[in-house]
Formats: structure tokens, sequence, C-alpha cells
């Protein structure tokens, strides 16, 4: 009887050696919560280096809505054309010219192009404008929010109308 409980216990001991034998370099040492959050910030800094773009470091910030034209600061005259990409509730894009005050002087809608649900689409809406009194203002573009109507994703480029 002691032989068989030796013999199992014996047996224990070869299996439990061998499952830590197999799991494992001893070399290696074990991830504390210091060097999970070092590989961690590691991690994020080699995301922030690859999203450096070519003209100067600066990071590209990820966004539903990029606006190509027209140019932050820019002079604009009637009809403008707004260029840009979003991904965006419905393909819907809407653009709003507003004076100094950020009252709307005119807003219409400008459909991306995507090929899918979720994905970027090109999107380029010329708008004609006939008012004299407001020279300086933006340019916002913008989705409405599915769930509140609010506008979300905004993209506020300030202009001179002309």
């Amino acid at each position: 009887m002691k032989f068989t409980q030796i013999s199992i216990l014996s047996a224990a001991l070869i299996l439990v050696g061998w499952f830590l034998w197999q799991t494992g370099n001893t070399d290696e040492a074990v991830n504390t919560s210091e060097d999970v959050a070092q590989m961690n910030a590691d991690a994020l800094v080699e995301e922030i280096d690859a999203s450096k773009n070519d003209s100067g470091g600066a990071m590209q910030e990820e966004t539903n809505i990029v606006v190509n034209a027209p140019q932050p600061g820019s002079m604009v005259t009637s009809p403008v054309t707004i260029t840009g990409r979003a991904r965006v509730f419905e393909n819907t894009v809407n653009v709003a010219f507003r004076d100094a005050a950020g009252n709307t002087k005119i807003q219409e809608v400008a459909i991306a192009k995507a090929a899918a649900i979720g994905e970027f689409g090109e999107f380029s809406i010329t708008i004609t404008y006939n008012f004299n009194a407001t020279k300086k203002g933006m340019i916002e573009v913008f989705s409405l929010s599915p769930k509140d109507g609010s506008e979300i994703d905004t993209v506020v480029i300030p202009v001179a109308f002309e």
C-alpha cells in the first residue's frame, strides 16, 4: 500500500516538473504591473511615431471628418467648394457658414461617398453665398448625432468672406 502511494506521489511530482519545464524559460522575468505599464507606454510612443506625417512631424489626429479645402485663414469667394473625407452616420456631412458671432448664414448637406458603413468617403459641395455685411466668419463641417441630433465631429475653418 505504501508502495502505491509513493508511486502516485512520484508520478505527480514528475508531471508537475514536466509541466513547469514545458511552460516557460526560467530565465524570463515575470511581468509586473510596472513592466506592463512600461510596455504600454512604449507601444503608445511607437504608435505616435508611426502617425507622424512627412511635413514636420505633427501627429495626425484620428477624427471622423477631415476637411481638405478651404484652408483655415483663407479668403473665400462665392461660390466656394468645400472638400474632404468623412466617416459619419448615413454618410451625411453638414456644412454651415457662420458669421464671427456664430450666427448661421447658410447650412447645406453633402454626401460622403463611402464604399461601406464605417469607412471614409470623399465629399465635395459647392455653395454660393451673397452676404456683404459678414466679412469674417467660419465654415463648420460636422455630423449630426443619431442619438440626439446635436452637432458632433465639428471641424471649424476660420475664413474671410469676400
